[in-house]
């Protein structure tokens, strides 16, 4: 929902990492939020609602939890398939009808006025069984180079340079390319390919990529 986007991101990674530690899958525990309420605690509330799905509540003393689970089961009950196909998705965090190209390890889609973003790892990827050497996991890359791409490519707003426009950049390294690519609305996709596939074959499947993802109503953000 809109009210979990506008929760600082400190206290996003803190519920996320209490969910992800958890060991029960249902739940009812007082947290303090350090940025929005530091000292009144809210209830984070775990409810399951498939075989790998959970629903997360952050509410206050009310309503109880039994009345709580009683929603959740009379919501999700018919999208008991939705769920699965959803779940089917994971980790990839797609749409079943994108088929990322073989040669993709990784992708981050993102929108820089929304704050909004999804990852994804590509499991059908040529080199998802070869055994990664260099600077650490294919995610930390991707991740480093997308930081990095997104300081510069909005350096020159930030420095009211209008003439300097970045729509697109490319970072090598031994192991892996990643190319990035930025356009008019502040949509940015981040691909991650080994060092291996050809500068001109990477843009291509970027360009295709990009195309295919914003024209899923999904991501229009």
């Amino acid at each position: 929902t809109e009210g979990w986007w506008d929760l600082h991101i400190v206290d996003r990674q803190l519920l996320q990492l209490l969910l992800y530690t958890s060991v029960n899958l249902q739940n009812d525990i007082a947290v303090y939020l350090p940025k929005k309420s530091p000292n009144i605690a809210f209830r984070f509330i775990t409810i399951p609602v498939s075989h790998n799905s959970v629903l997360c509540i952050i509410c206050g003393a009310e309503p109880k939890i039994r009345d709580l689970i009683d929603i959740a089961q009379n919501t999700f009950c018919n999208d008991v398939f939705v769920l699965q196909s959803i779940e089917r998705c994971m980790p990839r965090c797609l749409p079943d009808q994108f088929d990322l190209d073989s040669n993709i390890e990784a992708i981050i889609l993102a929108n820089a006025n929304t704050r909004k973003c999804v990852f994804s790892f590509n499991n059908t990827s040529n080199a998802h069984a070869k055994r990664f050497v260099g600077e650490g996991q294919p995610s930390d890359v991707l991740s480093k180079m997308f930081i990095q791409s997104l300081t510069n490519a909005f350096l020159a707003e930030n420095q009211q340079l209008e003439h300097i426009s970045l729509s697109d950049q490319y970072w090598y390294s031994d192991s892996h390319i990643s190319y990035i690519k930025k356009d008019s609305n502040h949509n940015i996709l981040c691909l991650l390919c080994m060092s291996s596939v050809p500068v001109n074959t990477v843009k291509g499947i970027c360009d295709d990529l990009f195309f295919k993802l914003l024209q899923d109503q999904s991501y229009c953000w």
